[in-house]
């Protein structure tokens, strides 16, 4: 930092050559804030770069490359691949045009070097929807990784998860009646659930929603 260089002090409110009495707005703010962005871009990658990852849960979006990435109308791509790690911070996010696992290869092995290069381990988990299919390609990627259950976790000296029992419940009284002894059972304030919805919505061509419909499915656990 040089002690000498002095900012730009803030003008008077009617200056009509910066402030102009205007209230600055919010695209104003936002330009702003993503000029600064780019403007220390090489410094917040290479931080990005230090984070680790002691566990990885990795998760293919099809929805989004529906909507943005087109060309003439038609997707470019076939799916956005997100990898977070156990603080929710984005380790690893690209596009592919199909679910091959050659798509995906020469990211996992980037990110690989990326943390033995800044002193990092490997993941010890991996958590996907896709097990089966996944197992193989993480088994080779990361020494420590072990992978939703079966052998690798086992190896790690942990349990396989259990998956309790569960029902589909589509009459009203039905709903009713099970919502009713759920309530009774969480009196206990050591007793905990949670609940999830799902519905339709319908998007603009920028992605952008413009009307939702009814709640079609309720999940409580």
């Amino acid at each position: 930092l040089n002690a000498k260089l002095k900012g730009v002090m803030f003008s008077d409110f009617s200056d009509p050559k910066l402030y102009g009495g205007f209230v600055p707005s919010g695209e104003f703010l936002q330009e702003v804030y993503i000029d600064w962005v780019r403007s220390v871009q090489e410094c917040l990658n290479k931080e990005v770069k230090k984070r680790g990852a002691d566990t990885l849960h990795w998760d293919a979006s099809y929805k989004e490359p529906k909507h943005l990435c087109q060309h003439h109308g038609k997707a470019i791509f076939r799916a956005l691949f997100t990898a977070t790690n156990q603080l929710g911070e984005i380790r690893l996010q690209f596009h592919v045009v199909t679910d091959g696992h050659d798509q995906v290869l020469r990211a996992l092995a980037g990110f690989r070097d990326t943390l033995r290069a800044y002193g990092q381990q490997d993941p010890e988990l991996v958590f996907t929807d896709n097990v089966t299919g996944d197992r193989e390609l993480f088994m080779s990627e990361f020494s420590l990784v072990g992978l939703g259950g079966g052998g690798g976790v086992e190896e790690n000296g942990l349990e396989d998860a259990v998956v309790g029992e569960h029902k589909v419940l589509k009459a009203i009284e039905q709903i009713d009646l099970h919502v009713g002894a759920m309530r009774d059972m969480l009196q206990p304030t050591d007793k905990i659930f949670s609940i999830d919805a799902e519905w339709d919505t319908e998007k603009d061509g920028r992605g952008n929603v413009t009307a939702a419909g009814r709640v079609a499915v309720i999940q409580l656990a």
